[in-house]
């Protein structure tokens, strides 16, 4: 991956997540990311390399699973 900046849409189609999720996940530290004004950017490279390491902090919940 490139070393330019991905927007919230962007990361969240890489790695098959809702907005929400990846703004969260964002929120809490676990994906690297940086804020320009108000808006959300993410490093390619630093992403590539958090996923490299594997991606901590990311679990899916099992299929079927509606939020009970």
């Amino acid at each position: 991956m490139s070393n330019k900046f991905l927007q919230i849409s962007q990361v969240s189609d890489l790695l098959e997540i809702s907005e929400t999720t990846a703004r969260r996940l964002v929120k809490k530290g676990v994906l690297p990311a940086i804020r320009v004004g108000r808006q959300i950017r993410v490093d390619g490279r630093r992403l590539q390399e958090w996923l490299d390491g594997g991606g901590g902090g990311i679990t899916k919940r099992p299929s079927g699973s509606a939020g009970a």
